[in-house]
């Protein structure tokens, strides 16, 4: 079920105003009317949506009822994102949603096959970077990813970081591993080895105490891309607004969700 578009944006639901629900909320709106957030409840949270003139409300399910509201997306912690997205596309809602879709591939199977004709867009935001997009569909022999940064350290590394790395891996190899291995596996630290069909393989090196911030790819033992320069947020919430209102194709695709959540499911039994 594809928006008709009418001249008028289609109108989201933001729910959570976190971190990262305050950093999607301005993309969000050049694009989107967005009346209300869910959230919480708390303070902090409820007087940032009345600066920024949004309401707010802790009734999820009113939400999902409103006939009016074309689209959620959902900016909450990742344990929450498959129960969220799954009632979200069980009333009639177009979903954004943070990767990783589900922190088990169980899950993520059953929202994506929840989503019949409705769009399932997953926040997989490197592959909008526009250093990336000339390497879709064509797959690459070799890659390193480098990621060295400071913080998120409250999280879980495999499902938190190394889920973007993993995303970028499989649209640059344009299939799933055949083999993974994890010959360093620490709490703030990891190495992980894929390897693809015919030799092919991809390194990713995460350190997240690091002083330094850095976000590299190197292909072919060449060519280097950084990643750090860019903000492809701005490209991603383009690409559902074209799904939303236009039925545009677009990579971070319920398939692709899926992939990446089975791969760092078969990375971390592989730790």
């Amino acid at each position: 079920m594809i928006r008709d578009p009418s001249g008028m944006s289609a109108r989201v639901a933001l729910i959570g105003a976190g971190r990262w629900g305050r950093r999607l909320l301005p993309p969000l709106r050049e694009r989107f009317e967005v009346p209300v957030c869910v959230t919480t409840g708390g303070t902090e949270g409820v007087e940032w949506l009345r600066r920024e003139g949004i309401g707010a409300t802790t009734d999820l399910d009113a939400v999902l009822l409103d006939p009016t509201l074309d689209a959620v997306a959902i900016a909450t912690p990742m344990d929450s994102h498959a129960a969220l997205a799954g009632r979200a596309l069980a009333a009639g809602k177009h979903v954004f949603v943070e990767k990783p879709l589900a922190t088990s591939a169980v899950d993520a199977r059953r929202v994506a096959a929840a989503a019949g004709d409705l769009v399932l867009f997953v926040g997989h935001v490197y592959l909008y970077h526009p250093l990336l997009a000339g390497f879709r569909g064509n797959p690459v022999r070799s890659a390193r990813l480098t990621w060295r940064k400071h913080g998120t350290f409250d999280s879980d590394l495999f499902w938190n970081l190394a889920s973007h790395d993993v995303s970028i891996a499989l649209a640059l190899f344009g299939e799933a591993p055949s083999q993974i291995d994890v010959p360093v596996s620490e709490r703030d630290h990891a190495r992980i080895r894929l390897g693809f069909p015919g030799g092919r393989e991809a390194v990713v090196d995460i350190d997240r105490t690091s002083s330094e911030r850095v976000k590299t790819i190197a292909l072919d033992g060449g060519r280097i891309l950084d990643l750090t320069q860019g903000d492809p947020l701005q490209r991603e919430l383009a690409a559902f607004a074209a799904a939303v209102e236009h039925g545009e194709p677009f990579p971070s695709d319920a398939a692709h969700a899926v992939a990446v959540v089975e791969t760092v499911e078969r990375i971390r039994d592989a730790a």
